[in-house]
């Protein structure tokens, strides 16, 4: 499930910088596989508890597993709507400006995020899962500066209306991955404590 987020961000992201509208179905079937393996983990989980053959670590695996997947889940809705943002491009070319340049950072910020978060799960890491709280601060700096920039943009006239509207709303976006990534790294975190105490 965490390889079908990181694939449908990266091509979200490709699909409206390239001003693709062609990708956006593809991106809607990434976005339901996801949903469908999210399904899949949570009636795995569940018919688990129900059993009530767990212990009391079983069942705290369980529980960080159902809301790391409840996560994934929530970042690539975010990824599709962000590959979705093509609706806010109009037939012009985009203004040379730097009011725009303030997204791409975010979203190398937030790619790299995601990859790490997910390595930190597969290894059990909780180093590198900690390390994502400053990841996820600098996120949030970056989104208050795009934001400020897109709105002097969008003030002065150096970028439309509507796509400055766009740019803010996929700034938005980020940040929620961002956020979503963080409660995956906190599970993490929690179940590495856990298995340290035994």
């Amino acid at each position: 499930m965490g390889n079908t987020v990181e694939s449908l961000f990266a091509d979200a992201v490709v699909a409206l910088m390239d001003r693709d509208r062609q990708a956006v179905p593809e991106l809607r079937e990434e976005d339901y596989r996801a949903h469908e393996r999210w399904l899949e983990i949570d009636k795995l989980c569940v018919d688990s508890l129900c059993e009530g053959d767990l212990d009391e670590d079983g069942v705290r695996f369980v529980s960080s597993a159902i809301k790391i997947a409840a996560a994934l889940k929530r970042m690539a809705d975010e990824s599709l709507r962000v590959g979705e943002g093509i609706r806010a491009f109009g037939p012009e070319v985009l203004p040379a400006s730097k009011s725009l340049a303030a997204i791409p950072p975010m979203v190398e910020r937030t790619q790299s995020m995601l990859s790490d978060v997910m390595e930190a799960l597969v290894n059990h890491d909780c180093k590198e899962a900690a390390a994502l709280h400053l990841a996820c601060r600098e996120l949030a700096s970056l989104d208050d500066r795009a934001v400020e920039q897109l709105g002097e943009g969008m003030l002065t006239g150096a970028i439309p209306l509507k796509l400055g509207t766009g740019f803010v709303r996929m700034a938005q976006r980020l940040q929620h991955i961002g956020h979503e990534v963080l409660d995956v790294a906190n599970q993490v975190c929690h179940l590495s404590h856990r298995a340290g105490e035994q």
